[in-house]
């Protein structure tokens, strides 16, 4: 369809672009002139005194006179034809004559019917825009209005579009040519003509209206002055526009986030006692928490009890209320409502369930929720959006549905933090596809705002699957379906989407691209951060360096992500812990950041990758004592170090199964300083595999037994959630005590869980963050086929894993060879797998054990050989090969090999046998080969009947055709 469109455009446009024969040659040579430059006055004369007097026959009175040739083009042709209209008039104004443009439409544009002079009914909008820029670019203000006013009134029933887009198109215009005042005036004007208003406080509803204001709004380096603006509009326009007006400006204001603007919008709507809609009292309720001035938001709230009609209003109330008051001050005063004689009303119980819901509370949020209900309340927007709240904050994501519910049975309509909060739940769950049904609810419901804070969520999101393409387009969609300006908050998101997907570049290309537009106000300083962190997956220090220098110039105020990234360029880039160090103790002091887990994490993060299990123990220790909560990653970090010290000092772990069983019991009991209140399973992971290894399977499952009754309240083995980190735990404890049957169960569901999340409709790119799930796992998948005889799967369950991109290391590699070498029905793939993959590396490493071993001899002169020896001291990351046979491994396999020639009985098949290993694993043999095969009986005439072969092999230790043999 797409390829026949401009064909058939083409042809309809040469069918109506017809000229009628009556033009003559001369002015059809004026049209083709397709530059921009002004008409010489000769040919604008000529041009426009042919079509007005073609227009219709003149007088012998008229004023002008035609020339021969144009008075007898009169005679043979017809009047102008709407398409000449549209040419002459596009062509007059391309060619800056206005002032006959406006001529042209007075004279062409209008007919009279009885005593009314209208519009034509065949007049088109690119015709009028260029007549009322011509009105504009005149600066005829009085017939710019009564056109519009025509226009208004003949077609505002019939094709409102056009007029709106013309009002639009005129503004615009006024506003290029720096008249706001004037455009401002008469676009609110024009807008109430049209709507019999001018208040709209729905972006999305009234996208067409707005959106040329809003670009006037969000122009770089335009401050407009919209009090003057209201005041000239009251004045000349009455209270009723102004007020109207002011409540478009509010939401306007706040929408593209110029708080200072909107609170002196407001200021001046109070101080000339203009009405105050709901629309107003949500804008200040917002502005007020954004600047911080909680105070003034119930105070303001409660002024204005005929505004109450938003719900978003009960978000700002309760976000101030918990600010300003501990919750035990905020019980003690519900409590006290009891002793005096006035039960607590639903708005009482409503700000005291949402402050507890802030810090957690689950259980008080519950019991006040079963008490409001006994007593025979009917729960409103506030009580639902603390229930759900309140256990979103704990962690308890299945709730959060059922809850979500409660909104729709009790007819309560959910706000845009409501939305939010289950776009939360969605990222939680790391369900990215459940999250778009979100977003397509709230693009079906007008009522909620769609902001830039959902579409940030929703790209972050995709870190975790890598999935950069979908996250390019929700920032698209973002701009270029709903209008929403970017600001640092969702540039930032994208950024770490690529940095995440192994996509700095492009990441960096965004840092360039935005951060020279962007200002303090949106943000900008999140883009920084995003920026110093490419740069450090990069290792790139003297640009992270750069970024620093460019924050402090540009003055940017500092957040807490700044220090995260500076303290990881600290230790990962320039391992300077001792800077770091003493980052984390002025952060400790700082009155407005506050130090948190995640500053801890990064360094305990080196500590652990360099081994220093004492510093780990330290900070932990320095967390404590400042009362900074855990996260996960801090608990994990803090077991491991306790149980590596521990064997290290050839001690058990007993020290740290009691830590494990300590933060199990205060994490549910609400007694331990985390984050969270669920123990995440990442928590139990690896302790579980560590006491399984060495202590007991028996207790690590008792252990894992009690953590579900502790948190999901299950008591049995089995997964009660798809986390991919417990499912590991799990495969391990199964095969150490060898419950191979339900390793196999698991296992199936373990690569299920994958396959699910690789054919989700949100999985577009590949997800590069599973690529490593089967890392030390995979050896107790081969261990678990070789003890059930199912070794024959392995070689197509290897491919499969290899053709995904699944990263498996070394030790993997090595025990599916060893496995493959010990059956004979796999053997010849074991012996492909070792030629093509392992070992080369096995040879390098051996190479350049031999050139060590002589460079420390003395009396061994192998010159040659030494410079191959510096480089590896140079660069020893270039000669260490990342896949390699291991030594026992190649032995096992040598041994394998052996044992499987010795049981060919017949010397020729024995030959031929060889002689295609040879063939086909060239490398592999060629080491093999070396030495005497003692092993196999019939070697020693294998020996005498091939000696040539391996005299020359053993010499020139090179690979020889399997011919020779």
């Amino acid at each position: 369809m797409k390829r026949c469109a401009p064909a058939v455009l083409k042809t309809y446009n040469y069918k109506k672009g017809v000229w009628s024969t009556g033009v003559p040659d001369h002015i059809r040579r004026l049209f083709r002139d397709k530059s921009t430059s002004p008409l010489c006055s000769q040919d604008e004369k000529s041009l426009v005194s042919f079509f007005m007097a073609r227009r219709t026959i003149p007088p012998k009175s008229a004023s002008f006179a035609l020339t021969k040739r144009a008075t007898t083009a009169i005679t043979t042709s017809s009047a102008t034809t709407t398409f000449e209209r549209q040419y002459l008039i596009k062509y007059l104004y391309r060619h800056q004559a206005y002032g006959n443009v406006i001529k042209i439409a007075q004279n062409f544009l209008y007919t009279t019917i009885g005593s009314r002079r209208l519009l034509r009914q065949d007049v088109s909008l690119p015709e009028l825009k260029r007549v009322f820029l011509s009105l504009v670019i005149m600066q005829r203000g009085i017939q710019l209005d009564q056109a519009m006013f025509d226009v208004i009134s003949q077609f505002l029933l019939t094709q409102k579009s056009m007029v709106v887009a013309l009002i639009n198109s005129v503004f615009s215009k006024m506003i290029a040519m720096n008249m706001h005042e004037e455009a401002v005036y008469k676009w609110a004007k024009w807008m109430k003509l049209v709507n019999g208003h001018c208040e709209f406080t729905n972006y999305m509803e009234n996208r067409i209206i707005l959106r040329n204001f809003l670009s006037f709004m969000r122009q770089s380096g335009v401050r407009p002055d919209f009090l003057s603006y209201l005041k000239a509009i009251q004045l000349t326009q009455g209270p009723a526009l102004a007020s109207q007006f002011a409540t478009t400006l509010m939401f306007l204001l706040t929408y593209v986030r110029r708080f200072s603007s909107t609170e002196d919008v407001w200021d001046y709507k109070c101080e000339h006692n203009l009405p105050i809609t709901d629309s107003d009292l949500t804008c200040i309720l917002k502005t007020y928490c954004h600047k911080q001035k909680f105070s003034l938001v119930s105070q303001t709230y409660y002024k204005y009890p005929d505004a109450q009609h938003d719900q978003n209003q009960f978000d700002y109330l309760l976000v101030a209320h918990s600010k300003l008051h501990d919750w035990v001050a905020l019980q003690q005063q519900f409590n006290a409502l009891f002793g005096i004689g006035k039960l607590p009303s639903i708005q009482h119980y409503g700000i005291l369930m949402y402050t507890m819901a802030r810090i957690g509370e689950l259980d008080s949020v519950n019991k006040l929720y079963t008490q409001l209900l006994r007593r025979g309340m009917i729960p409103t927007y506030v009580v639902l959006q603390s229930l759900l709240y309140a256990h979103y904050k704990v962690g308890d994501f299945a709730a959060c549905f059922s809850h979500f519910e409660l909104f729709k049975k009790y007819d309560i309509a959910p706000s845009t933090a409501t939305h939010t909060i289950m776009l939360k739940v969605y990222r939680g769950l790391n369900d990215l596809d459940g999250a778009f049904r979100v977003l397509k609810r709230l693009s079906e419901d007008s009522s909620v705002e769609i902001t830039e804070g959902h579409f940030a969520l929703l790209i972050q999101m995709c870190s975790k699957s890598t999935n950069h393409l979908i996250a390019q387009e929700l920032f698209n969609l973002m701009e270029d379906h709903y209008n929403i300006q970017h600001t640092g908050k969702s540039v930032a998101a994208l950024m770490d989407v690529y940095i995440e997907s192994d996509k700095t570049t492009e990441a960096i290309a965004l840092f360039e691209k935005h951060s020279k537009s962007l200002s303090w106000r949106d943000g900008l300083i999140s883009v920084y951060n995003k920026a110093i962190k490419a740069y450090i997956s990069l290792r790139n220090t003297n640009k992270c360096e750069e970024i620093f220098h460019k924050i402090t110039d540009l003055n940017l105020a500092l957040d807490s992500e700044f220090y995260q990234m500076m303290i990881r360029f600290l230790v990962a880039l320039n391992q300077d812990f001792e800077t770091a160090l003493s980052i984390i103790d002025q952060l400790i002091k700082h009155p407005v950041i506050k130090v948190d887990a995640t500053h801890f994490e990064i360094i305990m993060e080196e500590y652990d990758k360099i081994g220093y299990r004492d510093g780990v123990i330290d900070l932990y220790r320095l967390m404590s004592q400042n009362k900074v909560a855990a996260n996960s990653k801090i608990l994990y970090f803090i077991l491991k170090a306790v149980a590596k010290k521990s064997l290290q000092n050839n001690e058990d772990i007993k020290e740290m199964i009691k830590m494990v069983e300590d933060i199990m019991n205060n994490a549910a009991n609400g007694t331990l300083d985390v984050t969270f209140n669920k123990l995440h399973p990442s928590v139990m992971a690896w302790p579980m595999r560590m006491i399984v290894k060495h202590d007991s399977p028996q207790r690590a499952l008792e252990l894992y037994n009690r953590y579900n009754e502790l948190f999901f309240k299950k008591h049995d083995w089995v997964p009660n959630n798809n986390k991919f980190v417990m499912m590991r735990s799990l495969l391990v404890l199964l095969a150490q005590i060898e419950q191979w049957k339900d390793f196999e169960t698991l296992f199936a569901k373990y690569m299920d869980r994958i396959e699910s999340i690789e054919n989700l409709p949100s999985s577009t790119t590949p997800n590069t963050k599973l690529r490593s799930l089967f890392r030390g796992l995979f050896p107790y998948k081969v261990n678990q086929l070789v003890a059930m005889n199912k070794i024959d799967e392995l070689p197509l369950m290897w491919k499969k894993l290899q053709e995904k991109g699944f990263i498996l290391d070394n030790i993997s590699w090595n025990s599916v060879v060893d496995a493959l070498f010990k059956d004979p029905r796999t053997i010849s793939y074991g012996m492909k797998i070792v030629d093509d993959t392992l070992i080369h590396g096995y040879d390098l490493i051996h190479k350049f054990r031999l050139l060590k071993k002589l460079s420390q001899d003395t009396t061994h002169s192998s010159d040659k050989s030494w410079p191959t020896l510096e480089l590896k001291e140079k660069y020893p990351h270039k000669f260490q090969p990342r896949l390699y046979l291991q030594s026992d491994t190649y032995s096992n396999v040598v041994r394998q090999l052996d044992s499987y020639l010795n049981g060919i009985d017949n010397l020729t098949a024995l030959e031929d046998r060889i002689r295609d290993f040879i063939s086909n694993y060239r490398y592999f043999m060629k080491d093999y080969l070396l030495k005497p095969r003692d092993n196999i009986n019939k070697w020693d005439q294998i020996e005498i009947r091939h000696s040539s072969y391996f005299k020359e092999l053993r010499i020139s230790k090179r690979i020889l055709s399997a011919s020779k043999f």
